[in-house]
């Protein structure tokens, strides 16, 4: 095929050649009659495994998984407050950590260090995991201040709202109040009467 030829094809694609894939062979089965009959195949069923960025996740597990299935030890209470753990967590990471700093200075090379490293890497898993699993409580947290925080807008928008239509009703007074009274007007037309009351 010369070049002039693929020139006049849409997009520069030659005969037989299509830009999107064909739909699949079951596609054909879902005629408007066969869905009316209900006569079609049920949907695939939805995966329970699923993999991100080199982690495998399954919806019939804990989105947030225990230390204990990952085989990591679990350094803090599960029964007691969070805060207080989070703390002891800390002061465990800061005391580690000076005692790798005393190991470095001695002895850098020293077999300890190794051990201490690895007490580092576990407390803060552990801190980690542990802040992790206050993340729906912060949610909830965040929704209710974003909630109250609309509600505030709106009644302060109604608020507003309520000044300018008084002011309004005021002015509209004022005018009323302005014109000489007229108990009754009636204006007719072909077959209709207005009568309008001051």
């Amino acid at each position: 095929m010369e070049q002039t030829d693929l020139a006049r094809e849409p997009f520069g694609f030659g005969i037989g050649v299509s830009p999107f894939p064909q739909p699949p062979e079951y596609a054909k089965q879902y005629t408007n009659e066969n869905i009316a009959k209900k006569n079609v195949l049920p949907p695939p069923p939805i995966p329970c495994e699923f993999t991100v960025f080199g982690e495998d996740y399954n919806f019939e597990e804990d989105m947030i998984r225990s230390l204990q299935s990952q085989k990591m030890q679990q350094l803090f209470s599960s029964s007691g407050d969070w805060r207080s753990e989070l703390k002891k967590l800390n002061r465990s990471t800061i005391a580690a950590f000076l005692d790798l700093l005393d190991i470095l200075v001695r002895c850098p090379n020293h077999p300890e260090r190794l051990e201490k490293i690895n007490n580092l890497r576990l407390l803060f898993i552990n801190m980690h995991h542990l802040i992790n699993e206050y993340r729906p409580l912060q949610a909830r947290d965040t929704l209710q201040l974003m909630l109250k925080q609309q509600i505030k807008s709106i009644e302060d928008v109604t608020k507003r709202f309520r000044l300018h239509l008084d002011a309004g009703r005021e002015a509209l007074q004022c005018y009323f109040d302005e014109i000489p009274f007229v108990s009754q007007l009636e204006l007719k037309t072909d077959k209709v009467s207005f009568k309008f009351f001051l």
